[in-house]
Formats: C-alpha cells, structure tokens, sequence
C-alpha cells in the first residue's frame, strides 16, 4: 500500500513539474546562450549539400527562442556559406523542439516543424522526425 502511494506521489510531483513549467524556458543548449552544432537530424532533412549545421543564440521573446542557422551549402562545386534566422521553442514535455521562421526555414525542413530531441548536451543537438502513431 504503501509503494503504491509512494508511486501516485511521485506522479503527482512530476505532473506538477510539466505544468509549472510549462511557460517558462527549459534549460537545454538550445534555450542557453552559445553555439550549438546539429549532430544528427532527421532523414527528411539528409541533404548533402549541406555541411558544418551550427546554430548561434540571438535573445528570448515572447516564449521563444531567437537563434541563427549558419550552413555550408555546395553550389555548382562552390562552398557558399549562408545563414537564417529563427525561433525555436522546447515543448513542456522536453522531448519536442518546435520551429518557426520565414521561408528561408520551411524550404530547409521540407515544412517540417516539431522534432524530437533524441539526444543534446552542452554543445549538440541530434534530432528526429516525430513518431506517428501506427
């Protein structure tokens, strides 16, 4: 009887933690100031024409987090080096990353806007497209 209130408890605590938390930025190395590097991503995003995905931290507003992509892209044997702005927000849950931004991110995620973080450390990121239901 006991483990299981021990067990309800611990529900409840966590349940608590998702919903106070739930507004206010978790703290992962996308959310934190610095560069971070995208390490792993979805196959939807594989395009090999892309090379060196890092991302720069620009500021927080309104929820969201305001960073920078730079890429390598090859064009015609050339190596041009671009870059975009967007925001980016980590859902309560701290498993799914969401996406917004101008044209210049929908044409680099083929329209694709809520990844699951797989794994991240102080540095990188490695991302995947969600798991639908079956």
């Amino acid at each position: 009887m006991k483990l299981h209130l021990y067990f309800r408890l611990t529900l409840c605590v966590f349940g608590f933690f998702i919903t106070y938390t739930t507004g206010y930025y978790l703290h992962m190395p996308a959310t934190e100031n610095g560069t971070i590097y995208l390490v792993g991503y979805s196959s939807s995003l594989h395009k090999s024409k892309y090379e060196c995905i890092k991302s720069t931290y620009q500021g927080k507003q309104d929820g969201w987090v305001n960073r920078t992509l730079h890429y390598k892209e090859i064009i015609e044997d050339e190596e041009v080096f671009m870059y975009f702005y967007f925001q980016l927000q980590i859902e309560p849950s701290g498993i799914i990353v969401k996406l917004q931004g101008t044209g210049n991110l929908t044409q680099f995620t083929g329209e694709e806007m809520r990844y699951l973080i797989r794994y991240s450390d102080k540095k990188s990121f490695v991302l995947s497209s969600l798991i639908e239901n079956t």
